[in-house]
């Protein structure tokens, strides 16, 4: 008998239902999904991010909640170089590990946020990657984050950015609902 956990499936291969999607026509700082069915319980938020201006990529708002309530641990690599951060007591959680993403560059952004119950903290994990047109290279991170809110299941998700997201930024959003299987 083995000595390691039983088989969990991989959130990647998870089942999730497409609840809505995003592609902007128009340069936009923010894309809001809001009326969430609060029986979802399990989000996928597939980004593919233009920047417009430079300034960094968006940053994950839940519940339209600006407060100082989320935590989270970072590690990015870019080249042969490796960086971790930890932030605590933040205003957001921001995407692609805070790497500045400059003007005409893309990201590819895949995060999942599971909040099981109004009086649970919500777990977030992003994994992300984007490239620096200016010098050709390219940049990988990864980030756990915790949203401490013990009051409210998730019924709104936004990206927002310091400067606007350029035209053909695409948001999926995908949810999987209490008691579905993985």
């Amino acid at each position: 008998m083995s000595n390691f956990p039983p088989f969990v499936t991989p959130l990647a291969a998870a089942s999730f239902d497409k609840i809505n999607r995003t592609k902007l026509a128009a340069a936009a700082v923010s894309i809001s999904f809001s009326g969430i069915d609060t029986n979802s319980r399990m989000f996928r938020v597939t980004s593919y991010i233009i920047m417009n201006g430079a300034g960094g990529g968006p940053s994950i708002i839940l519940n339209n909640d600006f407060t100082a309530l989320y935590d989270s641990q970072r590690v990015s690599a870019f080249s042969s170089s490796t960086a971790g951060s930890r932030t605590i007591a933040t205003t957001a959680m921001v995407l692609f590990s805070q790497l500045a993403i400059d003007a005409d560059e893309t990201g590819l952004s895949v995060v999942y946020i599971a909040k099981q119950a109004a009086d649970k903290k919500a777990v977030m994990l992003e994994d992300s990657a984007f490239v620096e047109d200016t010098i050709n290279a390219f940049m990988l991170g990864g980030l756990s984050a915790m949203w401490n809110n013990v009051a409210d299941l998730i019924n709104r998700i936004d990206l927002v950015a310091s400067t606007n997201m350029d035209v053909g930024t695409t948001v999926l959003l995908e949810g999987q609902f209490k008691g579905q299987p993985l």
